[in-house]
């Protein structure tokens, strides 16, 4: 019942005064309208800020990527110069070894 005795004053205050009644209802439906634009405001912030945090996510995705990428191809070549290296020393040692035989058949034709 104090529902309908406080809907009946306001609507009593609205008969007796109209200009101020209109005028509130003008500020309200102001109010609301930029209440409303705020929201929308933030709504597009926040759909942007989603937006960098999605690209973000995508470009971490392609630095991982690319960071994977790099490192096989670090491992790769490491190994070509780990082959590279042991192959050289073996060359080398296959020269030494001829100039070592080369040696020894000299000194024994030096003899001779």
């Amino acid at each position: 019942m104090a529902d309908f005795t406080e809907l009946e004053r306001k609507v009593n205050w609205v008969k007796q005064c109209p200009v101020e009644a209109a005028e509130l209802i003008i500020l309200l439906e102001t109010q609301s309208g930029l209440m409303a634009e705020k929201a929308a405001e933030k709504e597009q912030a926040f759909g942007q800020f989603m937006q960098i945090i999605e690209d973000q996510k995508s470009d971490l995705a392609l630095y991982k990527l690319q960071e994977t990428r790099l490192l096989v191809q670090l491992a790769i070549k490491d190994q070509e110069i780990k082959k590279l290296k042991s192959s050289t020393r073996f060359r080398v040692f296959q020269e030494n070894l001829s100039l070592a035989e080369e040696n020894a058949r000299l000194k024994e034709l030096a003899k001779v």
